[in-house]
């Protein structure tokens, strides 16, 4: 999650935040259909993986548009 957050964070300043966020919420959605159909340690490691990794792209995302609206 770490590592992707900064790099999302740039994505969602220059391409949109909506951008950003519905793959990453798509992502983080398919991690939990990998854990919910996981029957051994290694996909759970990579189901938690996979939902690092969608939850760091949309949470910078996410933030900065509560942020925005909540200044104006």
């Amino acid at each position: 999650m770490l590592l992707v957050r900064a790099k999302a964070g740039e994505l969602s300043d220059r391409r949109g935040r909506l951008a950003v966020i519905l793959p990453g919420m798509c992502v983080a959605a398919l991690s939990l259909l990998v854990l919910g159909l996981t029957d051994g340690s290694g996909g759970v490691l990579v189901g938690g993986a996979i939902l690092g990794l969608g939850f760091g792209c949309a949470q910078p995302a996410l933030l900065a548009l509560t942020a925005g609206r909540r200044a104006q």
